[in-house]
């Protein structure tokens, strides 16, 4: 009509076809060819395993990005990319075939589920140690904060699966009692002194009400898995010393050492961290019988449990009974802060010391007079 002529053959713009036809694979094929180009050229043939991984998750995933932004691409064109990654990783070129000794499920795994991916989403359930929402405050990014807070999580030996638990009490396990406590602190802390110099409202719970509300607590706690605990203050100290003392039976220092360690919020994560050290390396010289004297009452308990420890620190005490079952005889006992100053006084060097310290069957003579009054 105007004089112009009719043609199948569009230019891109900005790498995008500007009108869709009918079948959308054909229309982004050319993200497949670019893909392919760059996996079967001679210099990818030359590259290890870890620059095989780095040339897959930096330059082959981040190709397809910008158009996935725009359009949603077909299902079958994101298997045949993901088929030809996978085959590009087994070492195969061209038309040869290797052997893939890992499922492609196994392999790849979307970093929205991080952790095991099987119970806990990173981004939605409320993991993080932080007594304010516990949840990661901004999508697909971590603040300073929240790395700071996440890097002082205590890791297990064991890899165990995920688990939620109830930070409103000592051991993990819900109460009432814990459930009454948060609501009063919540209730206490939202009715202050009015601005008009009267007394403020105090608010009186019925057993009803209490119940009534744990049970909603409880309910949301399974549903949504709120975690609830009340802020603890902050160590001063970014580092603490820590100070281990192994006696024989007659006394006899056999091992001493003075380490220092990156503070955290919870000293109770402290003492277990302390613990578990101190098993391993009585474990590694070579003992098979030992008893561990722990001036830490609340993690005795938690270590004289026999079920399984649903405590925030539950991963660390589950490491320390593991390591007890190669002891062939270990014993775990109370003792009171006074009956240790041995290891006291080395972890009050250790904090000062540049690097640990370990002493063979002698000990610093500072000590000396304080491993024979223990021993009394």
């Amino acid at each position: 009509m105007f004089g112009t002529s009719s043609t199948t053959q569009f230019e891109r713009y900005l790498g995008l076809p500007p009108i869709m036809g009918r079948s959308k694979k054909r229309a982004f094929n050319n993200i497949k060819d670019r893909i392919w180009k760059r996996l079967q050229g001679w210099k990818e043939k030359l590259l290890s395993q870890v620059g095989c991984e780095i040339l897959i998750k930096v330059v082959v995933q981040a190709i397809p990005t910008y158009a996935m932004s725009c359009f949603r691409l077909p299902t079958s064109l994101c298997d045949e990319i993901c088929s030809m990654a996978n085959r590009f990783w087994w070492g195969q070129r061209g038309g040869e075939r290797k052997i893939h000794w890992v499922n492609k499920a196994k392999l790849i795994r979307s970093k929205m589920e991080g952790g095991t991916g099987t119970i806990i989403s990173v981004w939605n359930d409320a993991w993080l140690p932080c007594p304010s929402t516990f949840k990661v405050i901004t999508p697909e990014v971590f603040l300073p904060r929240g790395v700071e807070v996440i890097q002082k999580i205590p890791l297990s030996l064991r890899r165990p699966c995920d688990k939620l638990i109830w930070i409103g009490t000592s051991n993990g396990k819900f109460s009432v009692k814990s459930a009454y406590l948060l609501l009063l602190c919540e209730t206490s802390s939202g009715s202050g002194s009015s601005s008009s110099g009267g007394s403020s409202a105090r608010y009186l719970c019925t057993v009803d009400d209490v119940w009534r509300r744990a049970a909603g607590m409880a309910t949301d706690f399974l549903d949504a898995g709120l975690n609830v605990q009340d802020s603890g203050s902050a160590l001063e100290s970014k580092s603490v010393g820590v100070g281990i003392v192994v006696c024989d039976a007659q006394c006899l220092v056999v091992v001493a050492m003075q380490q220092k360690l990156e503070a955290c919020d919870s000293k109770l994560q402290i003492q277990a961290v302390v613990v578990l050290f101190a098993v391993q390396l009585a474990l590694e010289l070579g003992f098979r019988r030992l008893e561990v004297d722990i001036p830490y009452k609340e993690l005795f308990h938690l270590l004289q449990a026999d079920d399984m420890c649903l405590a925030p620190i539950g991963s660390l005490v589950d490491d320390i009974r593991l390591v007890k079952s190669s002891y062939s005889f270990c014993q775990f006992s109370f003792v009171k802060s006074l009956c240790n100053k041995a290891a006291s006084a080395l972890a009050t060097e250790a904090v000062s010391s540049i690097s640990p310290h370990v002493w063979l069957e002698d000990c610093p003579a500072s000590i000396i007079f304080l491993v024979l009054s223990d021993s009394l």
